[in-house]
């Protein structure tokens, strides 16, 4: 049986979905990540771990995860791997300021 709260919550997501002056829509903020990581790549200077990511974005580690591999598919970042583990992500040379 669904709770008010649940309730209140899809008919607030279907409310956001269905607006066409959406300023965020999914493409906004995928561009809208790929450039703040970016900027926390540059400024912190050593590879990124998921959980730094969670940490300064607010968000679940699967999320950062899944934010990361997303863009080492796109060829925005490097998996570091340490035998079969990733242990961080490296930004690639392409996008690093001289």
């Amino acid at each position: 049986m669904l709770c008010r709260r649940h309730l209140k919550q899809a008919i607030g997501n279907w409310w956001v979905r269905t607006q066409t002056d959406n300023p965020f829509r999914n493409s906004d903020r995928v561009a809208l990540c790929r450039s703040r990581l970016l900027e926390m790549a540059i400024h912190q200077q050593k590879p990124l771990k998921t959980s730094d990511v969670a940490r300064a974005f607010q968000i679940s580690r699967p999320t950062a995860l899944l934010w990361l591999r997303r863009f080492v598919e796109e060829g925005v970042f490097i998996s570091i791997q340490a035998e079969r583990k990733v242990v961080g992500y490296r930004l690639r040379d392409e996008y690093i300021r001289k």
